[in-house]
Parts: C-alpha cells; sequence; structure tokens
C-alpha cells in the first residue's frame, strides 16, 4: 500500500506557484539536453534563486526514483521544506513523510536526501594511504637516491626503528599528497566505511535515475572521487549539479575531477540578473577602513625598522659626491636586466590556447548564460616554434621578477631598454611584493654566492629583515610565510570599533528595522596563534567574542542587543536575557524538543549564556532558534562565524552584512555576500529591501606591509559584481569606490576620515541605491570591458575645424564668405530699393538714399550678431567629456577601417559618463565582448602615459586664455578669432598620445589611424620615437591615471 501511495505522490508532485522565466529556461534546457541523449547538468544560480525549487520541478518532471546528496544537514533540511510547496493540498499533512527519506529508512524513499558524508565515511582510508605512502616514499629514494627498492625497503625500516618520529613524518608527507590525488588511486572496498558500501548497494537496488549534487563546488577532491564511483555504481543516471559558485583558483587535476562530474556549465543566472528580475534584493558594497592601536601601530614600525634601514642603505649612491655614482641595487638591477636583454633570441615553442567554451548569443530577453557543449570543440594547436627575445623569454619564465626590476628602473628613473613594452603595471611605484622579489633575486644571485664576508653578513641581514614581514628566502626561491604583521592588521582591535560605528550609523537609519549580522573567522583565537603578539593582540582579539563584548560596552548595545551564535556558545545582552528565553521556550515548544534552558550570568560580563545538557541542544537547533527571534527584532544584530553564517544559512530579515572574515574564497566569498540579499516576503517594506554588506578594513599607509589588509579585500571582490555611484553594474573593489582598485596608491589613504564619511552617507540612502538597480527594466546579460581615467589634465581650444571636417585654411575662409554675404545680400537689397525709388517713384535723391541707409544699418547688426555667434562657437574650448568622445570616435572609426569593428556600429554606441568623485567611465556598447576589448585596449594605450612608445601622434590646441578668470580675457577671444579669420591664427602641440599597439603594429594600422585622428580630434602626423628619441623624454610619464574595469548590463 505505501508502495502505491509512493508511486502516486510522486506522479502528482507539481509547483503550486508560477516559476521564474530562467527557472522555466532551465527545465526546457534539460528536457532538450535529455532528449538529445546527454545525462549531465550544471546549473549555476546565485544564493536565492531557487535552486531547491529548480531541482524539485526535475524530480517533478521526470517522475523517477531521486537522489539528492547535500554538503551538511542544514542544507539537506531545505528540500523537505520546499517539498510541501509540490504536493496536492489533500496531501500536505502526511505526504512528506511517504515521498521523502534519508539513509535510516528501509527501504529506501522515492526520494531520498543524503550528505556527501555519510557516502564517503571512510572506513580503512588511512591503512589504505598509509600503505599508498610507503611505496612512494620507495620510488622516492628509488629516484632520488639511486637505491634498489630492498635498499629502500631497509633504509625505511631502519628509520621506523632508530626514529620512529621521523618516519611518521615521512609517511605523513607522503599520504597528505595522494589524499589531494586520492581519485587517481582510489579502491572502494579499501576505503569506505561498510555501512557506506552497504549503502551504495541499497542505492542501487533502489534504481534511482536522477542524481542532483547540491552545492556541486565541493566535488573537487575526495568527495568527488566518491561520487564519481557512486554515479558509475547507479549505471547511467541523469546528474544534476547545482551551486551558486562553481570552484574557482583550483589545480588542473581538481577542475578536471569536477568538470568530469557535472559537465561545463549549461546554464549561468548571474547575480545582478536575478536583482533586476527582482529574485534578489538590491545591495551595495561598502568599505569601513581603522587603523592600528598605538600599540598594535608601534609594533607594526618595530617589524618594519630593519627593512626600512636596508631599503635606504641600498639605493643610496656609493658615493654621494660623485652625481654618476649609483647605487648598489641600482647598479645590480641595471647590469641584471642589460644581461637578460642581450641574450640572443631562443626559439621556444608555442603554447597551444587553452580551450574557451563558447557562449551563445544571447537577447535583452534572455535571463540566462548558456553554455553549449555539444557545438563546443577542443581546438587542438600544433606547437610551433617562434623566435624569442631573451628578455621576453625570461619575463615569459619569472614575469613577477621582471616587472618589479622593472618597477625599480621606473621610480629610480634608470633608462629602460627599448625592447621593454611598458605598461600600467611597470608605471606604478614598487610595492613590498616587488622590493623582495627584488631583494631575494639580489641577495640569491649576487650576495649568497660571494666570497667577500660584507655581502654574506647583509644577505644575513635581508633575510632576517624579510622573515619579520613574512617572506622566507630560499633555494626555491622566495616563499610567504606566516607574519605576525599580517594577523595584527587582520585582527586589529580596531576593528571592532569600526563595526560599532557602522551600526550606529545604520540604526540611525533603519531604526528598529534593523537587521544585522557580523561574521568572522572564529570564536577566539588560539593560544599559539597570539603566543609571538603578547601584549598586542589577545586571544579575542578579531573573533566574534571581542565583537560581542565591544558592542556591549558602547552606547550602540543598548538599541541592537547583540547575541553571539558559535559552535560551542549562545549569548546574549543581558538587558534582553529574559525576554530572549521567553521567545526561546516557545521555538523549543513548536519544535517538539525536549529541553530545560539554562541561563549562566556572570556579575563581570554584559552578556548572559544560554545553554543546555539535552543531546539535541546542538549548534543546529539552537541556530535557527537564535535566527527566528533576530527577525523577531529581540535582538537585531547576531554575531557569529562563517562556518555557522555561510552556506546554508537563512535569514530573509537580514538587510545588514559585517565581514570582518580573512578568506577571499570567491565560492565562500559569494556565498556570504548572498545571505543579506533574500526578499523578506512577510514584511510590507519588504519590496523595496536593499542591502548595505559592509568590510571593515584596517590600514597602515605609511608602513610597506600597511595595505595587507586592503589587499586582502581587494581579492574579496575579484569576480564580484556590485552596483556603482553613478549606477552602473562593475566588476571588482572599484564598485564600492572608483578611487580604489588593485593597484591603489598608499596616498590615496591620505584621509580615510573622509573615505569613511563618504561610505557612511551612501549607507543612508538605501532607496537611491534600489533605483540605480532599475528592477524590472531589460537588460543584455552580457560583460563589456571599459576604462576609467582619473587626473585627466586641463583642455585648450581643440581646432575649430576639425568638427567641421574642414581643414583650417578651408574653415576661415568658410567663416569670411559668412560674414561677407551678409554685406553682399543687404548691399543687393540697398541698391534696389534705390534705384526703385529714383527712377519709378520719382523720389528726391535725399530721400532716395533712405533705404540704402536703412539697410545698410540692418547689415551692421545681422554682421555684428553673425560675428558675434561665430565667434562663440569657434572659441568653446572643448569639454573634456566631448574630449574623450571625439578621441574614443577615431580609435572607433581606426578600428573599423582594419575591419577589428563592424561598421554597424555607431558613435552613439561609445558611452563616455562621469562618477561621483570626477572620474570619467568610456566603454563602447552593443557590440560582442572580443571587440569591446580591442576597443578598450586601444583607448587604454591611446591615453596611458609616455614611456617608450615607438610611435606617438599630435594633439594641436588653441591657447586662447582662461576667459572666466584671467584678466581681459574677452579681448584676448576678440583678438584670437580676428586672428583666426584671417587665417593667422598658430596652433601649439599641446600633448602627444601613444598610438596603440593593435594599430601600430602595421603601416596600414598605423595610416587608418592618423587619418581618424585628423578628422575627429586634432591634425597631425604620426611620428616614430626612434627617429625623435627627445620626444620621449619631453613627455615622458605624461597622461592621466587609468584603471581597466569590467561592467554587466
Amino acid at each position: 500500500m505505501a508502495e502505491v501511495t509512493q508511486s502516486n505522490l510522486l506522479s502528482e508532485l507539481n509547483f503550486r506557484y508560477p516559476l521564474r522565466k530562467y527557472q522555466t529556461e532551465i527545465l526546457d534546457l534539460v528536457n532538450k539536453k535529455v532528449a538529445d541523449g546527454e545525462r549531465e547538468i550544471h546549473i549555476v544560480a546565485p544564493p536565492g534563486a531557487g535552486k531547491t525549487i529548480i531541482g524539485l520541478q526535475l524530480v517533478s518532471t521526470l517522475k523517477c526514483p531521486s537522489l539528492i546528496i547535500s554538503p551538511n544537514t542544514t542544507i539537506q533540511s531545505q528540500w523537505g521544506q520546499k517539498l510541501d510547496l509540490f504536493l496536492p493540498p489533500d496531501a500536505e499533512a502526511f505526504g512528506s513523510r511517504h515521498l521523502l527519506g534519508t539513509q535510516e529508512d528501509k527501504p529506501l524513499k522515492p526520494i531520498t536526501l543524503l550528505t556527501y558524508q555519510v557516502l564517503s565515511t571512510p572506513g580503512r582510508e588511512q591503512e589504505y594511504l598509509d600503505k599508498l605512502a610507503h611505496q612512494a616514499w620507495i620510488e622516492e629514494l628509488r629516484n632520488g637516491r639511486s637505491l634498489s627498492v630492498g635498499e629502500a625497503e631497509i633504509r625505511i625500516l631502519d628509520l621506523l626503528q632508530n626514529n620512529p618520529k621521523a618516519h611518521q613524518k615521512e609517511i605523513s608527507r607522503h599520504a597528505s599528497r595522494l589524499r589531494r590525488n586520492l581519485s587517481d588511486v582510489l579502491d572502494l572496498n579499501e576505503v569506505l566505511h561498510e555501512n557506506a558500501l552497504a549503502l551504495l548497494q541499497s542505492l542501487r537496488r533502489q534504481n534511482f535515475q536522477l542524481v542532483i549534487f547540491d552545492e556541486c563546488h565541493h566535488l573537487t577532491d575526495y568527495w568527488a572521487a566518491i561520487m564519481t564511483h557512486l554515479v558509475k555504481h547507479l549505471g547511467d543516471p541523469l546528474v544534476v549539479g547545482l551551486t551558486g559558485t562553481p570552484p574557482e583558483g583550483k589545480s588542473a587535476s581538481q577542475k578536471t575531477r569536477y568538470l568530469s562530474l557535472v559537465g561545463e556549465i549549461d546554464y549561468q543566472v548571474p547575480t545582478p540578473a536575478l536583482v533586476k528580475e527582482g529574485g534578489l534584493a538590491p545591495f551595495q558594497d561598502l568599505v569601513y577602513f581603522t587603523e592600528p592601536t598605538e600599540t598594535e601601530f608601534k609594533f607594526l614600525q618595530e617589524q618594519h625598522e630593519d627593512f626600512h634601514d636596508l631599503i635606504e642603505e641600498l639605493i643610496r649612491p656609493t658615493n654621494q659626491s660623485d652625481q654618476q655614482s649609483m647605487a648598489p641595487l641600482s647598479l645590480w638591477v641595471q647590469e641584471r636586466v642589460e644581461e637578460l636583454n642581450a641574450k640572443p633570441e631562443l626559439l621556444v615553442a608555442e603554447q597551444p590556447a587553452q580551450y574557451v567554451p563558447k557562449v551563445k548569443k544571447i537577447n535583452s530577453n534572455t535571463h540566462g548564460v548558456r553554455f553549449n557543449k555539444s557545438d563546443a570543440k577542443k581546438q587542438k594547436a600544433e606547437s610551433t616554434l617562434v623566435p624569442m627575445s631573451g628578455w621576453k623569454y625570461f619575463a615569459s619564465r619569472r614575469p613577477q621578477l621582471a616587472t618589479s626590476l622593472c618597477r625599480y628602473m621606473y621610480k629610480m628613473q634608470i633608462p629602460i631598454p627599448r625592447e621593454i613594452e611598458m605598461n600600467e603595471l611597470i608605471e606604478e611605484s614598487p610595492v613590498l611584493e616587488d622590493w623582495m622579489v627584488l631583494l631575494e633575486d639580489y641577495a640569491s644571485h649576487k650576495l649568497k654566492v660571494s666570497a667577500d664576508k660584507t655581502d654574506q653578513k647583509l644577505y644575513a641581514r635581508l633575510k632576517s629583515s624579510a622573515r619579520k614581514l613574512g617572506y622566507g628566502f630560499t633555494e626555491q626561491g622566495l616563499r610567504k610565510q606566516a607574519s605576525p604583521v599580517d594577523r595584527v592588521l587582520a585582527f586589529s582591535n580596531s576593528k571592532a570599533q569600526g563595526v560599532a560605528k557602522i551600526l550606529d550609523v545604520e540604526h540611525r537609519n533603519l531604526g528598529d528595522r534593523l537587521r544585522a549580522v557580523v561574521v568572522t573567522d572564529f570564536e577566539r583565537m588560539s593560544a599559539t596563534a597570539v603566543k609571538s603578539l603578547d601584549g598586542i593582540l589577545s586571544e579575542e582579539s578579531g573573533g566574534a567574542i571581542d565583537a560581542l563584548k565591544t558592542l556591549l560596552a558602547s552606547p550602540i548595545g543598548a538599541e541592537v542587543n547583540p547575541c553571539l551564535v558559535t559552535g560551542s556558545l549562545l549569548l546574549t545582552d543581558k538587558r534582553i536575557a529574559a525576554q530572549f528565553v521567553d521567545a526561546a521556550k516557545d521555538y523549543i515548544q513548536r519544535e517538539g524538543a525536549k529541553l530545560q534552558l539554562i541561563v549562566k550570568d556572570s556579575d563581570n560580563e554584559a552578556y548572559s549564556e544560554i545553554t543546555d545538557t539535552g543531546a539535541q541542544w546542538e549548534s543546529r537547533f539552537y541556530v535557527g532558534m537564535a535566527t527566528e527571534i533576530f527577525e523577531r527584532g529581540i535582538t537585531k544584530c547576531l554575531i557569529g562565524t562563517r562556518g555557522l553564517f555561510g552556506e546554508g544559512w537563512d535569514s530573509q530579515a537580514l538587510n545588514t552584512l559585517i565581514d570582518l572574515t580573512t578568506t577571499t574564497s570567491p565560492v565562500s566569498v559569494k556565498q556570504l555576500r548572498g545571505r543579506s540579499i533574500r526578499l523578506h516576503a512577510n514584511d510590507p517594506a519588504g519590496a523595496r529591501k536593499c542591502a548595505n554588506n559592509w568590510d571593515v578594513v584596517c590600514i597602515a599607509p605609511k608602513l610597506e606591509k600597511g595595505l595587507n589588509d586592503y589587499n586582502r579585500f581587494v581579492r574579496k571582490h575579484e569576480g564580484y559584481f556590485g552596483i556603482t555611484d553613478d549606477g552602473e553594474i562593475q566588476c571588482g573593489v572599484g564598485h564600492v569606490h572608483a578611487a580604489l582598485s588593485e593597484l591603489t596608491p598608499a596616498e590615496v589613504f591620505a584621509s580615510i576620515e573622509d573615505f569613511n564619511q563618504e561610505m557612511t552617507d551612501r549607507a543612508l540612502v538605501r532607496e537611491k541605491i534600489f533605483d540605480l538597480w532599475k528592477i524590472g527594466q531589460p537588460y543584455k546579460n552580457r560583460a563589456l570591458g571599459c576604462i576609467e581615467i582619473r587626473k585627466l589634465r586641463k583642455l585648450a581650444l581643440t581646432p575649430p575645424h576639425i568638427h567641421r571636417n574642414l581643414n583650417y585654411k578651408e574653415h576661415a575662409s568658410e567663416l569670411r564668405s559668412h560674414l561677407i554675404g551678409v554685406w553682399g545680400e543687404y548691399s543687393i537689397l540697398s541698391v534696389g530699393f534705390s534705384l526703385v525709388a529714383l527712377g519709378a517713384l520719382h523720389l528726391p535723391l535725399m530721400l532716395a538714399t533712405v533705404p540704402l541707409l536703412l539697410t545698410i544699418s540692418l547689415a551692421a547688426k545681422k554682421y555684428q550678431s553673425l560675428y558675434n555667434k561665430l565667434q562663440i562657437e569657434t572659441c568653446k574650448p572643448n569639454s573634456q567629456e566631448s574630449s574623450l568622445t571625439d578621441i574614443a570616435t577615431a580609435v572607433l572609426s581606426a578600428l573599423q577601417r582594419r575591419h577589428f569593428i563592424p561598421d554597424t556600429v555607431t558613435r552613439e554606441s561609445i558611452k563616455v559618463s562621469i562618477r561621483t568623485d570626477g572620474t570619467y567611465r568610456v566603454f563602447l556598447d552593443d557590440v560582442e565582448p572580443e571587440q569591446s576589448n580591442h576597443f578598450i585596449n586601444c583607448i587604454k594605450e591611446t591615453l596611458m602615459p609616455i614611456t617608450n612608445q615607438p610611435f606617438l601622434i599630435p594633439k594641436y590646441e588653441y591657447f586662447v586664455g582662461d576667459v572666466e578668470v584671467e584678466e581681459h580675457g574677452e579681448q584676448k577671444e576678440k583678438r584670437f578669432f580676428r586672428a583666426y579669420l584671417a587665417g593667422k591664427a598658430e596652433p601649439r602641440i599641446a600633448a602627444y598620445y601613444p598610438v596603440p599597439g593593435l594599430l601600430a603594429r602595421s603601416e596600414k594600422g598605423r595610416e587608418a589611424y592618423e587619418a581618424a585622428w585628423n578628422k575627429y580630434v586634432s591634425p597631425g602626423f604620426i611620428v616614430a620615437t626612434e627617429t625623435k628619441p627627445e620626444l620621449l623624454n619631453r613627455y615622458f610619464r605624461m597622461g592621466p591615471s587609468l584603471a581597466q574595469r569590467l561592467l554587466w548590463e
């Protein structure tokens, strides 16, 4: 009877609400792929996109026994909650029990929910790995020490008997490496527990035809190996991978395991698209900067002292009285680069291009990016030998050192060989990483191998100094090490104070509607982590406990009544303890749990601990309880760790996220930020919910390693899209503020108070941010490159004849003709009237001349009016925006002439806008990504500072005088216009601009660019710097600050 009920219920499953359009498209795509015989589906959708609904709808559509596997029980339970939305109304009370089950059910239910851990329970895994490690050790000894198998066995046995600790260390080293590649050596019968093996047999007997891997980004290592064997064990099931964050930054073998299980991405729903759809709440990313406490800063300074002294010593000329004398490091760098550059060309095998899945073109009504695997064929590129200079070969092998060498030369004004191609990265001042790479090369190649005792002492000093800042000099090169400096910045005591200030701002704006969560890495630090920082940081610094205590001690604590939730503790503000416990008892009663809450108070603390001794008192239970109490507003601020408030945790009421974690993993970052953008269905104001996501960053700009925490913040936002102040959706840290980028110089942080004020001002205008997202308006769902320009020079007068498509002489002649034409027109009229008056009307001569005088007067007025108009039009200077548009038009025209961009793209597709801080943004709309990249790269290369580019082109301008400021400016303008009319005005070269590389590399490309430049920007001929090297010196480093960005539209 039960089987009949299950079968009937499975066939009657159907979602009772309308699906979103992208959900329908996904289901249509699945049906098509199944019809085509494909057995792998890979769906990427952000948290809140309804992946659970998509999965259950697939079960409903296919109506077959289905296995759903999740990373933890919290996520697993969400499937059971959503199933009720698919059951017929008359089956809601009992349907889930008959349909849904876990591994505990015998027999298994038609929809079985498991965790990856249950299927991967190890049995003799360690024993199996130790055996493999022993074999790997033997192979290492045979290859490294040329021992026979027998000799290797004897050596290992001697080590086991005489030094068991060393033996275990070697076995553990090999076992760790093997565990990472376990799928390559895996034997299920050797690894899995007998219960897991029995469960696999049960699954096979049940004939599960659909397997859904929820949060499948976890499947890159051990779990991936087990799941691959599971799929083979089940025969040929349909495999569906669901994730909001596909794994990034993984090794080639990890990527292979992942993709072999779920396949390439079939459909991706970007977070901005879902926000535009109204499926997720709009949001903005904000940052609050703090500075180390006085004690912390003093410690950081001490760690930098040796480094400062050494740098000062190494860049100081050996003979300061001799201007030609070079500093030791400068001499080394110059000789090193010259040596590399002088090496003969090598024939190097060209690497085949990496395979990139083709992306189907999508229109403005499409809600997802589809990756077509059936059409994507891996391109095979035969290895070909290409000539490569000594420097280029070195730069391809050691790119970081090559960049550091060039940055040092650029900073110290050492001539850079012409063969080295300049770019905006080289023009930045060396950062700490550059100095360390440079010093390690200097130390290893010169000092360490020197017989000079002075050099050897300097080597020891350099090595010691580097260690203090978290770097090690080894035979394998520079290695990063754990650094006390990093920990002080990451877990500074100032951050908790920053959290209090953020909450104060947010509460002033939202009042009782504020629902904030503060996420940390840990509850408290381990004792060993702070051992070397005794007196600087405590065990609580940077953790959840520290955040709770700081808030309770600040005035905002009384308003938000914070509550701490970790894997071992539940603490709440004493002021609401009684109210919290009453709400908790209601929750316990509804859940049917048998718990008697215990409240522990301490006279020394402002919080109460809520606990219970029962077996049901576990984090999974009390996290859900605390979340419900939080959503009711009894506490307005939850504090906890990333492990609890990351993947799987959900609170629709959450509207403010404060991130104190140090993780930069794309998976973790996207999951954490996805918590705050769930729509609040039961809140009347939820329809216009807009979330604020805060990072708290501690910086010490005056110290070389003082921006480490900032650099971590930059990495967090890599690949992450957010709204900018001017309404564009932009990837990377630039969407937080226009001045921020991966190359932000320390000078930008001269006044962090200004930054913080701007951020808090933006936090108060959630309604404005909501409107910037333009919810419900169509979008194209594609990424476009753009260039952002800061510190653009003040412009003089662009030659007026350019916009008339005339040369100067032609334009001046045309203006004179217009003015002379007035006199000609009125002369004819006046003579005609006078002749009529004398001849036909027989008027006296005196009266007959009246019309002549009147027309002359009218002609004079019209002439003056036209003269003034032409003067205004001719002398009107270009704005920076219009000048950028002209340059962009010239670039577009040249690229079109060389067939890099279609002729159908018009000037109207060029978009130039200005951000609130005065930064200009330029991009090309209505084009494919490759065409956009060509355009943006050419714009960037045109505007970038002059260094050693092979070709330049001048921009001529007329310098009339600033009529708004300069005294007698009006007279200067009149004088200029008279000279211009007479053909005697002389423009001057205001600047030279580099010719972009894509066009500079061929004569036809240069011709196209010169013609376009002359038509839209300025007259002038392209100049080869090889023939006029003085131009490079005269205009060296002249140009604005540039940053390349990525937009979504």
